[in-house]
């Protein structure tokens, strides 16, 4: 489906990136499918009292449930924030966002001290002239 990217919050993980300015499609896409670095759409599910998101201008701004995020799949080793990967997604396509950035995918471990992660919902992969669109 062709879409308007006024209703999508792109990260800053997007700056690099002419997503924001041009059009795009959403293809949902087999796991197999997936690589670190993958620009994807993901639904916020929830955000209690979670940390912020950083917009692609780098401004903060607090996740709404049911907002589009325009996000990057990748892997993260910070053991005294979050740690996670997009590898440990599971078929409900159930994620967090593992940096404030937009770096996303299913978090194996959390330091007590963070504010719990924003929930994500795998929508689909962001495809540019039949392409994936993806950071590198």
């Amino acid at each position: 489906m062709t879409v308007m990217n006024n209703q999508y919050v792109f990260t800053s993980l997007t700056r690099i990136s002419p997503l924001e300015s041009n059009h795009f499609e959403v293809e949902k896409l087999k796991k197999d499918q997936w690589q670190n670095g993958d620009y994807v759409v993901a639904e916020v599910i929830s955000r209690r009292n979670a940390l912020k998101v950083e917009l692609s201008n780098g401004r903060m701004a607090e996740a709404a449930r049911g907002d589009l995020l325009v996000v990057a799949l990748g892997t993260r080793y910070a053991t005294l924030e979050a740690t996670g990967s997009w590898q440990e997604v599971e078929k409900d396509g159930e994620m967090h966002l593992l940096t404030g950035a937009g770096l996303a995918g299913k978090a194996t471990s959390r330091s007590f001290m963070l504010p719990p992660l924003i929930r994500i919902k795998y929508i689909g992969h962001i495809r540019v002239f039949g392409h994936k669109a993806i950071k590198t």
